[in-house]
């Protein structure tokens, strides 16, 4: 081989390799680009951080009275605190049901607008526009709830609602744990 050919040789050694490795990158480029699109126009889904009454404490502070009654006589609760508790219960159902039912309406509205824009994106100030009467539907159900837990729990002695709040952590813990136990063996599969 002589010189010339030695340098053709190379220099043809050079260009392939320059080729070979342009399309490479370019099919690289292509690549990333398709999956920063796919990622953008995904469904977003917003994360809602609650503040407010999602404490363990503040879930044991006011038992629902339903626990109360079910728990009659591991309380230790008098016929009359099971009548007055009774009554409250009763009283709570129906200022609840009309609330429970315009929630349920505003909760199908809210459905339709993020069914209609499933594949579009919606600015964080539509989205919160939107679920607002959900929202503070919502929250009259839990401020109502409060109100009457509240009640119930000015039925108890002090003795009363430390049994009961021991007894409804022990059923709300026994609860969590099994929704752990599944969301394990969901994670496994």
């Amino acid at each position: 081989m002589t010189s010339k050919q030695e340098i053709e040789r190379s220099v043809d050694i050079r260009q392939r390799w320059w080729t070979v490795t342009g399309v490479q990158l370019l099919v690289a480029l292509v690549g990333i680009s398709v999956i920063v699109l796919a990622s953008k126009t995904q469904e977003v889904k917003p994360v809602i951080v609650r503040t407010e009454g999602e404490s363990i404490e503040s879930r044991q502070r006011l038992l629902p009275i339903a626990f109360l009654l079910r728990e009659t006589e591991k309380i230790g609760l008098s016929d009359k605190q099971v009548v007055s508790l009774s009554k409250l219960q009763e009283e709570a159902y129906k200022e609840l049901l009309p609330i429970e039912d315009e929630l349920r309406a505003r909760q199908t509205v809210f459905d339709g607008f993020m069914k209609s824009h499933r594949n579009r994106q919606v600015s964080m100030e539509e989205l919160l526009k939107q679920a607002k009467p959900v929202t503070e539907t919502g929250r009259r159900k839990r401020l109502l709830l409060e109100r009457y837990r509240e009640r119930a729990q000015n039925l108890l002695s002090e003795k009363q609602r430390v049994q009961a709040g021991q007894l409804f952590r022990r059923v709300t813990e026994r609860v969590e744990k099994q929704k752990n136990k599944q969301n394990d063996k969901e994670g496994a599969i």
